[in-house]
């Protein structure tokens, strides 16, 4: 009699054993899953669970079926890409002159370039400015010379000659000092008249 209650306890002491151990892999599952499960309810009825471990999404429709959303963190590689040919300068003046003011230290863009022709100014001191073309790209188009008021200088964007002038530098007490200027194309005879005269001719004589 003593012999069969001793292996009954044996067998009660084995049982909660086994279910202690069962319950603490349980918890131990549950402690490991624990947050990496979301469930957000969109506006158009949609449910979508969000595997926060992973990234992974899915979506239940309001008719009941599952579609994969794939992983909304990992950004799609295609679209990573960019361009990265520059493309030329351009200049279409919207006007046969152009007038444009600039604050010193200042860099701004040329109307009717899209940004790809722009001016640069330095210090307005005592009349004297110093001025710079460049494309976007930081190509230069007109060296860094020093200007006063009524000075022209040209530059050339593509096959086309443009002349800039001074119309006004301003140093005023309060606020920045600035600089007016207009742009227009040359035309081909005053670049002609631009360029050096040609060198004499040599005169061959006639022996005969």
């Amino acid at each position: 009699m003593m012999k069969n209650k001793l292996l009954l306890l044996v067998a009660v002491v084995i049982s909660l054993a086994v279910n202690d151990r069962q319950a603490l892999a349980q918890d131990v599952r549950s402690q490991t899953e624990v947050g990496r499960y979301q469930l957000v309810a969109s506006f158009d009825g949609r449910i979508v669970v969000l595997d926060t471990a992973t990234g992974q999404c899915w979506s239940r429709t309001p008719g009941g079926n599952w579609r994969d959303e794939g992983n909304p963190t990992q950004t799609d590689k295609t679209t990573q890409k960019t361009d990265t040919t520059h493309k030329p300068p351009q200049l279409e003046l919207p006007s046969s002159t152009v007038e444009m003011t600039i604050i010193q230290r200042e860099e701004r863009a040329v109307p009717g370039s899209d940004g790809s022709v722009r001016l640069r100014l330095g210090d307005i001191t005592e009349g004297h400015v110093f001025l710079t073309a460049v494309t976007a790209d930081g190509e230069i188009l007109l060296k860094r010379t020093s200007v006063a008021q009524g000075d022209k200088v040209e530059f050339v964007v593509g096959k086309k000659n443009y002349v800039l002038e001074i119309k006004q530098l301003r140093n005023i007490l309060i606020g920045d000092d600035f600089a007016t200027v207009t742009i227009t194309e040359a035309d081909e005879k005053s670049s002609r008249d631009k360029q050096p005269p040609p060198g004499p001719k040599t005169i061959v004589p006639n022996n005969q």
